[in-house]
């Protein structure tokens, strides 16, 4: 009643869906970076599973029929890496921009150390969350 006239059952049952998602990923949801009908299959999966398909999705701009796939996948026994992996999709990968002095002193350092920026980076978002982790923090 409270939804109105017009309000489909399958409409009232996708968004309970999305609402038992993280809210991280329910952001993106409202967000528009991940579509309600994609959401609810995100929402087949339980644990670090749910996040690891919901950043697949907006960093390999996943298709919905890519996400219900890889979440069919997931749920028949394969793990998220190999299910994205299939839709062309590498966990992990992601595209960033950064200012040209930050872009600058990322490839020196790299350069110094002979690795990859991705591993410099990784390094210093890993001392970054253990620095500022809490109890607290909504995962």
């Amino acid at each position: 009643e409270r939804a109105g006239d017009g309000v489909s059952v399958s409409f009232i049952r996708k968004w309970a869906r999305v609402h038992d998602l993280p809210q991280a990923i329910r952001r993106q949801v409202a967000r528009g970076r991940i579509a309600p009908s994609a959401a609810k299959h995100v929402a087949r999966l339980g644990g670090t599973d749910r996040y690891l398909l919901a950043w697949a999705a907006i960093d390999g701009e996943m298709t919905v029929r890519e996400i219900r796939s890889a979440a069919s996948a997931v749920n028949d026994g394969a793990n998220v890496e190999s299910a994205v992996r299939e839709t062309g999709v590498e966990l992990g990968r992601m595209r960033m921009d950064l200012p040209s002095e930050t872009y600058v002193e990322l490839r020196r350092r790299a350069a110094m150390r002979n690795v990859e920026p991705g591993q410099v980076v990784s390094e210093a978002l890993d001392e970054q969350f253990a620095a500022t982790r809490s109890d607290a923090d909504p995962r």
